[in-house]
């Protein structure tokens, strides 16, 4: 009806109709004026039939193409809520209205630019937001919901269209809604950090929340901004670890050694089997120091992306390999009521790899198999396939804890921290394992933990194999 009352009222119109008005007011007076004269009468009913054909024809045309031009802005109207470029409008009427549909046009195409530029903006930001690991939302000043990307939906776990409806009817979390209400109140930006509980369990998360104002200062809602820090929480709390248990075992063979020194410098007269079982135990304890300082620095190299710290990679049987370890390995056993077998396939397994890395891998899943194993077997099995070997290492030993079998890889963890006692394992400093899984990531390998307390673990290393 707008568009059609826009037409109706242009001036071509309006000037067509006043002609027609000015005929029938002609034809008026012309009735009067020969109304004595009976025999003009058939003049004037010619006069008068011919101005109403003309009339009415014209009134016919223009009213046909007014429905015509009323059909067409209608039909635009739902092509431009689509998002099609709308048609150029056409009319078959004289006068002005060529000027008026020409004036109409251009303004379309332009409408119909500024409304592409604004989609293309808008869908290059969505883009940019849904791609964001972090989550954002933007809310109007009445607290709804203006934009949410999927990161947003996942850290809260929400789903469905939120758009136009307060947070709070969806986000039912204390926290958060509580400080939007502040930033809302005070116009601050706030920052907290919480848990947000998920189906793998809770998550470290931090908000930060700030107003949005234009340039003249006036508020137009407020954004949040959702970061996942559990990585980043757990990077710390594994560094605080890490220092501790770095200072305690550098910390505990060198007072020992001190301890021993001043002894024997302050006791001149102390006989020599005396001074020689400290001087053993001072070589002991310098043993276990060279041991953690070499671990340290093998834990360094295994954990730089530092290209110049390639493996060197070389082709070698494993089974050899193995086959040598187990051969060394073996005076070990001599001390406890512990067995070690070996099963591999009859033929090589030629692996591509860096042979030391490679080595040191097996040698500390043996040590520790055997170390924590005081009666039973262990067993090394070794398992190819076409593209990859498995190589297993089990014991019947003390087994490990659930709870400790998710840490049992950080560097410095130990699952039993009585193990480390002297006597029973003086190199037992939680470097190994770490060491262990570096190794097996920078081969494009894993490694996998099946353990049950008071019946043994299983340690599985896969690799892939080099096809020769």
């Amino acid at each position: 009806m707008n568009h059609l009352k826009r037409i109706l009222t242009h001036p071509s119109l309006v000037k067509t109709v006043s002609i027609h008005v000015m005929l029938m007011t002609v034809f008026v007076w012309l009735l009067d004026l020969n109304s004595g004269v009976l025999g003009s009468l058939g003049v004037v009913m010619s006069i008068a039939f011919a101005t109403l054909t003309v009339w009415y024809r014209a009134t016919r045309r223009i009213m046909n193409e007014l429905d015509s031009l009323n059909v067409q802005l209608t039909q635009r109207d739902v092509e431009r809520a689509a998002g099609l470029p709308a048609k150029k409008l056409y009319t078959q009427m004289p006068f002005e209205f060529g000027t008026f549909l020409s004036n109409a046009n251009i303004e379309v195409r332009q409408l119909d630019s500024s409304l592409r530029n604004v989609r293309a903006e808008h869908h290059q930001l969505d883009v940019i937001l849904s791609s964001l690991m972090d989550g954002v939302i933007a809310m109007d000043r009445h607290q709804k919901v203006l934009h949410i990307n999927g990161a947003a939906k996942r850290l809260l776990q929400v789903d469905g269209d939120l758009l136009g409806v307060e947070l709070w009817k969806n986000v039912r979390h204390p926290q958060i809604n509580k400080i939007v209400d502040d930033v809302y109140a005070h116009r601050i930006m706030q920052r907290a950090e919480f848990s947000l509980a998920h189906s793998a369990g809770e998550i470290a998360a931090e908000l930060l929340a700030s107003s949005i104002v234009d340039e003249r200062s006036t508020f137009l809602g407020v954004v949040l901004v959702i970061q996942d820090v559990s990585t980043q929480k757990q990077f710390e709390r594994m560094r605080r670890d890490f220092v501790g248990n770095a200072s305690h075992d550098l910390k505990t063979p060198i007072a020992a050694i001190s301890a021993m020194a001043e002894t024997m410098l302050d006791d001149e007269a102390m006989p020599n089997d005396v001074r020689n079982r400290f001087i053993e135990k001072i070589k002991r304890q310098t043993s276990r120091l060279s041991v953690l300082v070499q671990q340290l620095m093998t834990l360094s190299q295994v954990e730089t992306v530092d290209p110049s710290q390639r493996l060197t990679m070389h082709t070698f049987d494993v089974c050899l390999l193995s086959e040598q370890l187990v051969t060394d390995l073996s005076p070990l056993l001599d001390k406890k009521k512990v067995s070690l077998h070996f099963d591999k396939p009859s033929h090589p397994i030629m692996l591509h790899a860096d042979r030391d890395a490679i080595e040191q891998v097996l040698q500390n899943l043996l040590d520790n198999a055997i170390k924590y194993t005081e009666e039973g077997s262990v067993r090394l099995t070794l398992l190819p396939s076409d593209s990859e070997v498995v190589m297993s290492v089990s014991d019947t030993g003390d087994g490990i804890s659930e709870q400790d079998q998710l840490r049992v890889f950080e560097r410095f963890y130990r699952a039993d921290k009585s193990r480390t006692r002297e006597g029973v394992a003086p190199s037992g400093n939680g470097l190994g394992l770490s060491i262990v899984k570096h190794i097996v990531e920078r081969h494009a390998g894993s490694i996998e933990l099946q353990s049950a307390l008071a019946k043994g673990s299983t340690f599985s290393v896969t690799l892939p194999l080099k096809q020769i």
